[in-house]
């Protein structure tokens, strides 16, 4: 079978055996159960019968005036532990104040009992356990019913620190108890107490028999005084090396700061505690030696991993103010550029502005190429410096020092732009201007050669076109136009200048063509009146055939 052993119940056991001068973890008296610590028989008692009851005890004092009744125990839903708790119970002692009882028979060579533990070492150990020892690191059942003078019959936790098991019953009473008695309760009643009248004395043998019993008790009261050392000396041993290893432990969490003094800690707790360690002492110093050499390791480590990010920091400090360096040329190579050329942009708008205003100038085309030519140049250049710009930004735009003068720069691109779309604003509005000045060349070229021709008609030189000189023109032009159509024209146009000389060409040559449109328009009457005639004649000789 395997017993349940709860990690923080290790301490009992040590507590049990009288830690610390017969005092357990909490502090309090540890009273030894008898099946523990047998007791020497009075005389005239035969081994393993029951003491009778100390007069006048009181509950839960360790004596008691009345009998605590036995116990049986049945159910448990676990098979394993079922077949360890199941049977039958006897008080045997007690210990904090309640009693102790112990299993009839025998489970192989494990005792079982049930008793009671007092809050002295929590809440969490605070109530009653199945175990093979009281105090044991051992258990099986535990029940949380503290007020119970007896044990609980129910409310069972199988395993101990599982759920509540339903199936498990204690039974009080229905059966034989022995009756525990205080120490020199015995020598009170006397040799011969409880002997009914007539009985023999004690005999030489049953004499021999306490005294045995009394050697055997007295070797095994050494025997446990030989354990309790022994024990002893290994709690100390224990103690010294755990504070040892306390100081292994800061050793193995050192720093640089503090590395030297934890070291010497350690020594001075290792020097202090070396031969309170006992057998302890090779291992714990193998230990502090493997951990003092771990933690210089690591601190070497740390210091070298130090020094590398102190180069790191030092190389990111250089290049950092390797980039603010370059950002700051950028920037003031930036701004050169954009304000050289801005300047060139003004300069160019200026230059139109004036050429729309002196347009009347002979010179005015020449400057006008000459304004292209500069302001294509202007456009090209504002586009090419904001795209270098751009491109330059791209190397610094990562930079930390770029942040913060990024809005200047974007504010250059911005202008440049701008001036950009001004240019192809300026480059369209001299295009148009460039238009209407070859036009106007060209409407006063037709007007000087207007002019020249209208001087090549005015025979008599006054200035304007008599009716002879306009059939002359007439002439000229291969217009035939009768003589009222003429009359007309000059009505309406009163003294043909040269200033009139346009409108009155316009008229002649619509005169003329409305003529031919006349014409055409009597023709194509002349036609269709013959191809009616030439139709009523068919019609004719077709009815006369009929």
């Amino acid at each position: 079978f395997s017993l349940t052993s709860p990690k923080d119940l290790r301490f009992r056991t040590m507590a049990a055996w009288g830690k610390g001068k017969g005092k357990s973890k909490g502090g309090g008296a540890v009273v030894q159960p008898r099946a523990v610590l047998p007791r020497p028989q009075p005389a005239g008692r035969a081994p393993g019968t029951a003491q009778p009851a100390a007069v006048g005890a009181v509950p839960g004092s360790g004596a008691s005036n009345a009998t605590p009744p036995p116990i049986t125990v049945s159910g448990c839903q676990n098979v394993t532990i079922a077949n360890i708790i199941k049977g039958s119970y006897t008080a045997s002692g007690s210990n904090h104040n309640k009693p102790i009882y112990q299993k009839e028979g025998s489970f192989g060579t494990v005792a079982v009992l049930i008793y009671y533990w007092d809050e002295r070492d929590g809440p969490n150990f605070h109530g009653w356990w199945f175990g093979p020892k009281v105090g044991g690191d051992q258990v099986w059942a535990y029940s949380a019913n503290k007020a119970s003078q007896l044990p609980p019959t129910t409310g069972w936790k199988v395993p101990w620190d599982g759920a509540v098991d339903p199936s498990v019953q204690l039974t009080h009473g229905g059966g034989p108890a022995t009756i525990p008695i205080r120490a020199g309760a015995a020598g009170a009643l006397g040799p011969r107490a409880g002997l009914r009248p007539g009985v023999r004395a004690v005999n030489s043998k049953q004499l021999e028999e306490v005294k045995r019993r009394e050697e055997e008790s007295k070797k095994r009261v050494e025997e446990l005084k030989a354990k309790r050392e022994a024990e002893e000396s290994a709690r100390k041993e224990h103690a010294a090396a755990l504070a040892v290893r306390k100081a292994i432990q800061k050793v193995r969490t050192a720093n640089p700061d503090n590395y030297d003094e934890l070291r010497a800690q350690l020594e001075e707790t290792q020097a202090k505690n070396l031969e309170a360690m006992g057998t302890q002492a090779d291992k714990v110093s193998e230990e502090a030696t493997k951990a003092l050499e771990q933690a210089q390791k690591r601190i070497d480590d740390l210091h070298a991993k130090k020094l590398e990010e102190e180069q790191k920091k030092l190389e990111q400090e250089k290049l950092k103010k390797e980039m603010e360096e370059k950002v700051a040329e950028f920037v003031k190579t930036s701004k050169e550029e954009a304000t050289k050329m801005l300047e060139k942009v003004k300069e160019t708008e200026e230059l139109v502005v004036k050429l729309q205003s002196d347009g009347n100038t002979s010179e005015f085309l020449e400057a006008l190429e000459k304004a292209e030519k500069q302001l294509e140049e202007t456009r090209e250049g504002t586009k090419s410096t904001r795209l270098k710009i751009m491109e330059k930004q791209k190397d610094v735009a990562d930079a930390e020092s770029f942040r913060k003068v990024k809005r200047e720069v974007m504010e250059l691109s911005t202008k440049l732009a701008t001036a950009f779309r001004a240019m192809e604003r300026l480059g369209q509005s001299l295009q148009q201007a460039k238009q209407r000045q070859e036009l106007k060349a060209t409407a006063l070229e037709k007007l000087e050669e207007r002019k020249k021709e209208f001087s090549s008609f005015d025979k008599d030189k006054d200035g304007k076109l008599n009716l002879k000189e306009l059939k002359a023109y007439c002439k000229s032009k291969g217009l035939d136009l009768a003589q009222e159509i003429l009359d007309r024209i000059m009505s309406s146009l009163g003294a043909i200048t040269v200033d009139k000389f346009r409108a009155m060409h316009q008229k002649l040559f619509i005169a003329h063509w409305e003529a031919i449109a006349r014409k055409k328009a009597e023709e194509e009457q002349e036609r269709l009146r013959k191809i009616e005639e030439e139709k009523q004649a068919c019609r004719a000789i077709l009815g006369s055939i009929a």
